[in-house]
């Protein structure tokens, strides 16, 4: 779970970095998917000490799901582009729609593993 959260974490940092880049440097906005990459990565960081692991595990289970419902409303947004529609600023929906995937992924995989930890604890 600890490379889970750090390899998730390090995915939404370069998301971040890389679509800052992309637009431009001009909107600081466009770093959120870092912001939440770090405190994820941070907190699979901190569950390598065994007193917390359990808790920073949850908590950045919870700041993924955080993440996956500020940006779900890029969607539909992204079908509509998809479909040839336009929207008010594309680029900003193609980040937010990768942000809500990795985030519903990173969700469903810590569910999974949590879960499995909590029925063998001799595995973690």
């Amino acid at each position: 779970m600890v490379r889970l959260s750090l390899g998730f974490g390090i995915g939404l940092i370069a998301l971040g970095v890389l679509s800052y880049i992309v637009t431009g440097m001009t909107s600081l906005t466009a770093l959120i998917p870092s912001a939440f990459g770090l405190v994820i990565a941070g907190l699979g960081f901190a569950a390598r000490r065994e007193a917390i692991s359990r808790y920073a595990h949850y908590a950045a289970a919870g700041v993924a799901l955080i993440g996956f419902i500020a940006t779900v409303s890029s969607i539909p947004k992204a079908f509509a582009l998809a479909a040839g529609g336009s929207v008010e600023r594309p680029g900003a929906t193609v980040i937010q729609l990768l942000m809500a995937i990795t985030c519903v992924v990173f969700v469903v995989l810590s569910i999974r593993a949590l879960v499995a930890a909590r029925r063998d604890p001799e595995q973690q």
